[in-house]
């Protein structure tokens, strides 16, 4: 009898395991398939957790945080490497109306970081040095939108009040509190596999118990 609930237990626990998958791939895959939010013309109002963004980024501001992953041995921290690094974006709108509007967006792409490593020392060469160039770099970018909290918002709102010379309680007059993660593929199609693999294994497994439970009492 124990064992034929430990085996109920886990195979329900790998199909509802299997569902969320299913679900969360599901309801990504939807999004995606969506019109994109176009970044030339989406407003703060338009943002959401999980919808889509896509279009031309002209102009990005500093990186104001990153994260960093590490191996600790007996509490020494060792091998610490930057993973996903998170900058402040003008919302292109903003630019013709009464304030700026910022958004964070965040990469891990090496090749993508680059681009953004040049076009922030663009900014700061036009904003704090003067320096105007021929040509500006802008960037082709895709990514989902996830809010931002806990300490990178802290540092996004300490950030958007210094630039703008106000204080961090006035800071959220400029800017949403959300970051555009990069991102790329189809969306959702490996949660949906993974999610209906987990769900058939789980539901069939539970069946077979079930079913060897009646035949032969075990």
């Amino acid at each position: 009898m124990l064992k034929f609930i430990r085996l109920i237990v886990i195979f329900g626990v790998l199909a509802i395991g299997g569902g969320i998958f299913l679900f969360t791939g599901i309801k990504d895959k939807i999004e995606w398939d969506k019109p994109h939010a176009d970044l030339e013309t989406i407003t703060e109002k338009d943002l959401y957790v999980g919808r889509v963004v896509e279009g031309e980024i002209y102009e990005l501001w500093d990186e104001f945080a990153y994260t960093s992953e590490y191996e600790t041995t007996l509490g020494i921290k060792s091998n610490e490497r930057t993973t996903d690094r998170y900058f402040a974006l003008p919302l292109e709108y903003s630019f013709y109306g009464d304030n700026l509007m910022f958004v964070a967006v965040s990469s891990r792409k090496k090749d993508e970081l680059k681009v953004f490593e040049v076009m922030e020392k663009e900014t700061v060469d036009y904003y704090d040095n003067g320096v105007e160039y021929q040509e500006y770099t802008t960037t082709h970018f895709t990514g989902k939108v996830q809010r931002l909290g806990g300490e990178y918002l802290g540092f996004f709102r300490e950030y958007v009040a210094y630039i703008m010379g106000v204080s961090e309680s006035e800071a959220s007059d400029y800017y949403a509190p959300y970051v555009l993660v990069s991102t790329s593929g189809t969306g959702g199609v490996v949660p949906i596999i993974i999610g209906g693999a987990m769900m058939l294994i789980g539901l069939g497994g539970a069946a077979i118990v079930i079913i060897r439970r009646i035949i032969t009492g075990r």
